[in-house]
């Protein structure tokens, strides 16, 4: 009986209960390992299927069109608020022979001083586009959609660096514009906002109450963009702070596991030096 009883827990006996625990425990950690392997591959095609998707979107015509659709959807929704009505024209030819320039006419409703004004929308992003280049192309789109007022919208993730996020130059106005990022909005909601302006704006030579309406244009004006860039500053302090914070917050993480790590080798160390102690006095007892 006692044979059996040791029997039961003799590992290296076959059939054993204490050798049949061990093979059911073997099978469910192979089991459980298993899936969780497959769960991992799973996650990683995922993720890679992901980021190629997002790389196309990133690069070619395709990109740029899915821009120019996300300036429209915004810029339609403002335009039905407001009682306005926005076009997509990106792939209809304007007054100019054979030119598609103006991917978004904007028509003002009744209610605006300056009923029936047009305003012309070129959207892009694309690498290396310069200032200069998008104000040539929207005096062109203007012309060619017949419009008083132009918006450039650059993309944030090609827009060159140190660009004003809103600044008009005569009747056209260059904005910064992010679709990822709903904050951004209020760029392109400025944006709006000021060329309606210019479209109603009175016509004076600074003199008279004319000329004091079209100054106090002008200052609104400059204050809106004047705030955007004092906005766009800070925002990208708080990004920049946020990613130091991160920076910070991992380093304190490793030091801490590090601190931890250390912190149980020296206990075992200390346990290592206490035991032969113990054994001494042990055999001087006996």
């Amino acid at each position: 009986s006692h044979r059996r009883i040791a029997g039961e827990f003799n590992l290296a006996e076959e059939g054993s209960a204490l050798s049949t625990m061990q093979r059911k425990l073997t099978e469910a950690i192979d089991q459980q390992t298993k899936a969780n392997t497959e769960f991992q591959q799973e996650v990683k095609t995922a993720l890679t299927a992901m980021t190629v998707q997002r790389k196309e979107a990133q690069k070619g015509t395709r990109h740029g069109n899915v821009f120019e659709e996300a300036v429209f959807e915004l810029i339609s929704g403002r335009s039905q608020a407001a009682g306005d009505i926005a076009e997509a024209t990106g792939e209809k030819t304007g007054a100019l022979p054979r030119n598609k320039k103006g991917d978004v006419v904007i028509t003002l409703g009744p209610t605006h001083i300056a009923a029936g004004a047009r305003i012309v929308v070129e959207a892009k992003q694309r690498d290396k586009y310069t200032l200069t280049e998008a104000l040539a192309e929207i005096r062109e789109a203007r012309e060619n959609r017949q419009a008083g007022v132009g918006i450039f919208v650059f993309s944030a993730s090609r827009a060159p660096e140190d660009l004003d996020p809103l600044r008009h130059y005569g009747d056209d106005i260059v904005v910064v514009w992010d679709a990822e990022d709903p904050g951004s909005d209020v760029y392109l909601d400025a944006a709006l906002s000021v060329a309606k302006a210019l479209c109603n704006r009175p016509k004076g030579d600074g003199n008279g109450e004319t000329g004091t309406d079209l100054k106090a244009v002008e200052e609104a004006i400059s204050r809106i963009e004047k705030d955007a860039g004092r906005l766009d500053k800070i925002i990208k302090s708080v990004g920049t702070i946020e990613r130091q914070t991160k920076i910070i917050r991992t380093e304190a993480q490793k030091l801490q596991e590090t601190i931890s790590k250390n912190t149980t080798r020296l206990k075992d160390k200390i346990a290592g030096l206490s035991e032969p102690e113990a054994d001494d006095e042990a055999e001087a007892e006996e």
